[in-house]
């Protein structure tokens, strides 16, 4: 009974779709993280924008962080790419929190 708790778990999610690679979620992590970077300097600067902003960055790093951890947890056996494609997610991950945390405080202080 276990094995087949251990295969439901690496096949599917919570929701019933299949889990993404490790290659794939680092594949999407980088791009989630260029996108990021692109589109940062195009928010506003009035409190609407700044409140769509917050959300949008809150949820962004929310995801590459669980991208990160899902790639963590489904690595391959070629163990010298991972690293060498990962180390610098594994790199940004106090920065990533750092930002959230940041984000968090921001959007909680507007509507408040």
């Amino acid at each position: 009974m276990f094995f087949k708790l251990e295969k439901l778990k690496k096949e599917k999610s919570i929701f019933g779709f299949k889990i993404l690679s490790s290659e794939t979620s680092t594949i999407f992590s980088y791009i989630f993280l260029i996108f990021d970077f692109l589109i940062s300097p195009f928010f506003g600067t009035d409190e609407q924008f700044l409140i769509a902003g917050s959300l949008f960055k809150i949820i962004l790093y929310s995801s590459v962080l669980i991208l990160i951890i899902n790639s963590y947890i489904q690595k391959s056996k070629n163990i010298k790419n991972y690293w060498f494609f990962n180390f610098p997610l594994f790199l940004c991950i106090p920065k990533l929190i750092y930002r959230l945390i940041g984000y968090l405080f921001l959007l909680s202080n507007m509507i408040i």
